[in-house]
């Protein structure tokens, strides 16, 4: 399956004036495996990232999770956030900077994940806002890159590029949601 990303964009005079007609940008086509990104949507393939002592396992619409993994298999984890859209939206009108931008200059979008284990700092259960970025198609179109910050203590900021959001991160809404039904009905009238 081919996805198509088709960006208008307006060109502007010296007074911020439309001159002329909309250019449309090229099409951009990302091959995508359909099965891949239904299953990414409904949070059941889930991203892994990090390398050393920490990694990071990030499962859309649900849960963020760093973890060490020891020799014999045992593990330990400590749970960044899961996601709550009431808690996403009052975050969204906190923070009205982390809105999605207009379509036509989306070139991410974030969410908000809480209810993470308590930190022994702050006393207050971790947080993490997800950053999805697209991730232009080039040499690595497949690649995925996933890192994580913590500006603050136990609060953190996972950043996801890939090729494969980019279509996604169009068809998000005004709170940066992705919906699987939509994005389904899309494909088919493709």
């Amino acid at each position: 399956m081919i996805w198509q990303n088709k960006q208008c964009h307006q060109l502007e005079g010296g007074k911020g004036e439309v001159s002329g007609p909309p250019e449309i940008a090229p099409t951009v086509q990302y091959p995508v495996d359909e099965k891949l990104i239904e299953d990414f949507l409904k949070g059941d393939y889930c991203l892994y990232g990090g390398t050393g002592w920490w990694r990071y396992e990030f499962c859309y619409g649900k849960k963020v999770n760093q973890f060490h993994e020891e020799g014999d298999g045992t593990k330990t984890v400590i749970h960044l956030g899961s996601f709550n859209r009431e808690n996403h939206l009052k975050w969204l009108q906190d923070h009205t900077n982390k809105r999605p931008k207009p379509h036509s200059e989306r070139k991410q979008v974030s969410q908000y994940y809480t209810g993470g284990s308590v930190c022994d700092i702050t006393k207050k259960s971790r947080s993490v806002e997800v950053k999805l970025k697209c991730k232009e198609p080039g040499l690595t179109q497949n690649a995925i890159s996933l890192y994580l910050l913590e500006p603050h203590e136990c609060e953190y900021v996972l950043g996801v590029e890939a090729g494969f959001l980019c279509p996604l991160i169009q068809e998000a809404d005004e709170n940066g949601e992705i919906d699987l039904q939509n994005v389904l009905k899309k494909r088919v009238n493709l």
